[in-house]
């Protein structure tokens, strides 16, 4: 019974949200400045976290096996070094 009360009330804040006629707002230089700053702010962290991961992410694309060929090429680099 409670699921399907708060599947109701979602249903019906969804359609109040999104199927509006009429809205009476303004948008002033301010609230577009809030917009243009939280798409920036968002791009910058995508772009850190990116960088941050990129050594996991590569591998996940390379697969498993490159990892361990660059791992047995700097064991023999190490062993040859001595």
């Amino acid at each position: 019974m409670m699921t399907q009360a708060l599947a109701f009330m979602a249903l019906v804040a969804f359609v109040q949200v999104f199927f509006v006629r009429e809205a009476f707002a303004y948008l002033d230089a301010g609230t577009g400045s809030f917009i243009f700053q939280a798409i920036v702010a968002a791009l910058i962290g995508l772009s850190v976290t990116m960088r941050h991961y990129w050594a996991r992410i590569k591998t996940m694309f390379r697969g498993r096996s490159s990892e361990a060929e660059s791992t047995a090429a700097s064991e023999k680099a190490a062993v040859g070094n001595d």
